[in-house]
């Protein structure tokens, strides 16, 4: 409802008569429900949709009607079989739509927007009002208003008492609602909820058409922030000033540009050393998925070893590259790490996996797991941590940094978690050698 306040106030002040059309009630099955809205002007429509093929089609000719009698209407339609002449579609319910007719330079209309806008940015609670009633005139409504207070709730409805008949929907939540999972359920609540969508990670080459048109389909801005392990201060600073958290997000970089040019630094003596350790990640419940030199996921791998794992044609994902054990055979690898969840626990006994050099001589380790993977999966912030115990792992004699207080260090800057002795530990089992 933001970005078609802004759209619908822009084109009012450029001259254009306008059409807000709104499902304002919806029974039975229908392409949308209530609170769709669509904005049309003369060239057809500007931003939103009500439904799509012949029905969003049929409501846009009766909105180029609207234009022409400059005049606000509603219009109930069927889409039984019964009534299927209304719309050429048989859907098995009905839906009330209003038309409301905005004419160019409309001053309340503007103003609204306008007024909108600033509050928006106060994250308060916000209700759009439609009076049907006086032609579909729009107001803005919290709860000090004590006459629409009992009405003011988060579903979108009609009221028709008292001589009223008013369309309220919410267009602003205050507070923050946290969405875990990326199924269907997050896809339909997002649009609902977001202001902002940000995608973090790596760059594609369609990265800007791929935001444009998410944008465009839902009417919230999409940004991309570049997040690579060498570009995660800037990615925390960007966000940072997107959220408003401008010093929060500069602790967390500077964290990590600190943290990165220490481990650049240990890695350029341990090169000049000629003491660079070759290394492969595997994965997958036989471990022989391996995380390839060229993949997003490997950045961590290919900063703190010599990745063994060079192939033609990378796999992408976070699974990797599946090969055999013939192929780890000869590329013999100095030290080998398994992911959490592969087969760490069954190598030691495996008379295959003894032909390795890193499993007989006892160089493998299990990667640590809190609440993240270290190494990849997903390749996020938590990779730093990689870093670090990688760097302690394979060159204790370089480091100047004690593993478990940059660990604690870190867990109480990013999570706001007091890591105790007994939860470390348990990150670190199997991920070091004994001692």
């Amino acid at each position: 409802m933001q970005k078609m306040l802004q759209i619908l106030k822009n084109h009012l002040e450029q001259g254009q008569d306008l059409v807000l059309v709104t499902v304002i009630a919806a029974s039975g099955a229908t392409p949308r429900g209530a609170g769709a809205r669509m904005l049309v002007d003369s060239e057809g429509r500007l931003y939103g949709t009500i439904g799509g093929g012949a029905v969003e089609y049929r409501f846009l000719q009766i909105a180029g009607k609207v234009l022409e009698e400059k005049s606000s209407y509603g219009h109930d339609f069927s889409l039984t079989k019964d009534d299927v002449q209304n719309l050429g579609m048989i859907c098995g319910g009905a839906v009330t739509v209003y038309f409301h007719y905005i004419p160019a330079g409309d001053p309340g209309t503007i103003a609204l927007a306008q007024e909108a806008e600033g509050r928006f940015s106060l994250d308060q609670d916000l209700w759009l009002v439609s009076d049907i009633a006086a032609g579909g005139a729009l107001s803005l409504a919290d709860r000090s208003n004590p006459a629409l207070a009992p009405h003011l709730t988060r579903h979108s409805h009609r009221i028709q008492e008292n001589g009223k008949d008013l369309y309220i929907e919410q267009i602003h939540s205050a507070g923050k609602v946290y969405i875990f999972g990326g199924g269907h359920v997050a896809q339909e609540l997002v649009p609902v909820l977001a202001h902002v969508v940000i995608d973090i990670g790596d760059s594609k080459s369609t990265v800007v058409e791929d935001m444009d048109s998410l944008t465009e389909q839902t009417g919230i801005p999409f940004v991309h922030v570049d997040a690579t392990v060498a570009t995660a201060p800037e990615a925390y600073r960007l966000l940072g000033q997107l959220l408003g958290r401008e010093e929060k997000a500069e602790q967390l970089a500077t964290w990590c540009e600190n943290t990165y040019s220490e481990l650049t630094k240990v890695m350029e003596q341990v090169d000049a050393d000629g003491a660079r350790k070759s290394m492969l990640y595997c994965l997958g419940d036989k471990g022989t998925n391996v995380i390839a030199e060229g993949s997003f996921h490997a950045e961590t791998v290919n900063m703190m070893s010599r990745n063994l794992a060079v192939l033609e044609d990378v796999v992408s994902n976070g699974l990797g590259n599946e090969v055999d054990l013939e192929q780890i055979l000869s590329w013999d690898p100095d030290v080998i790490v398994f992911a959490p969840d592969s087969c760490y626990e069954d190598v030691g006994t495996s008379a295959q996996w003894q032909g390795v050099r890193a499993i007989a001589e006892g160089n493998y380790y299990k990667t640590p797991y809190g609440p993240y993977g270290w190494l990849s999966s997903p390749p996020s912030v938590q990779r730093y941590l990689g870093m670090l115990w990688l760097g302690a792992l394979l060159y204790p004699e370089y480091i100047q940094y004690d593993l478990q207080e940059a660990v604690t260090e870190y867990y109480k800057l990013f999570y706001s978690c007091e890591l105790t002795e007994e939860a470390y530990q348990h990150l670190m089992a199997n991920a070091m050698p004994e001692t």
